[in-house]
């Protein structure tokens, strides 16, 4: 897989997985491509890490330490889930995408699909006037908003430089509990709900004024 991986880096593809430096309260951004050109058990050992940072969501999953050299010295640093800080990335805010094409002299279509595996809309749900229920509703609304609030910020760079943008979501009515995190009747589900949408046409929003608007057939 490794080999495969670095094959299509060389090619001009990217594989881009997200972290939290909790040391630093940072985003960090791991291009797994060029990891993987790099090739030999290091950088096998560097994207598991990679990998198993991005899906530790603090509180429920430890930490991972990344070994870092600064200096000559060594150090570890601590990451846990990109969600923390970043739940979507395309790329960063500050690249200037029309000014590369001119220096690279390529004036090419750009398409931007963006998927968030969550929803969107806000969900109505009583809640109890306990310190436990108040804190997880706070913090899942937290999240929601965060969330959109990154693709917001996503969608508005990538209009400024000239991309088709696109972005999608888990639907409004989708309402298949989860019996746990990873509940395979809940994916299967979840599955099985976006290959439909996608079939139908209907799955894909676009930034107009500052906002995420579903567009009439005839202009999608």
């Amino acid at each position: 897989m490794i080999d495969a991986i670095a094959q299509e880096s060389r090619r001009g593809r990217t594989l881009q997985i997200g972290t939290t430096d909790l040391d630093a309260q940072r985003p960090v951004i791991w291009d797994v491509g060029r990891i993987t050109e790099y090739g030999g058990p290091r950088a096998v050992e560097l994207i598991r890490k990679i990998m198993l940072a991005s899906a530790s969501i603090p509180g429920v999953f430890p930490p991972v330490l990344i070994d870092v050299w600064v200096d000559g010295v060594q150090h570890q640093e601590v990451h846990v889930d990109g969600g923390v800080t970043t739940q979507v990335f395309l790329y960063p805010s500050g690249l200037k995408n029309p000014r590369l094409e001119q220096l690279l002299d390529l004036f090419s279509e750009k398409h931007a699909w963006l998927i968030r595996n969550a929803k969107s809309d806000p969900e109505y749900e009583p809640v109890e006037l306990s310190l436990g229920d108040i804190v997880t509703r706070s913090i899942t609304t937290l999240l929601k908003y965060q969330g959109k609030g990154n693709v917001l910020n996503i969608a508005a760079a990538a209009e400024r430089d000239g991309f088709d943008f696109n972005f999608t979501s888990v639907p409004a009515e989708f309402d298949v509990p989860s019996k746990d995190m990873f509940d395979p009747q809940y994916m299967r589900s979840l599955y099985e709900v976006g290959y439909e949408q996608a079939l139908s046409g209907e799955a894909w929003l676009k930034f107009s004024e500052g906002t995420l608007v579903r567009l009439p057939a005839t202009n999608r």
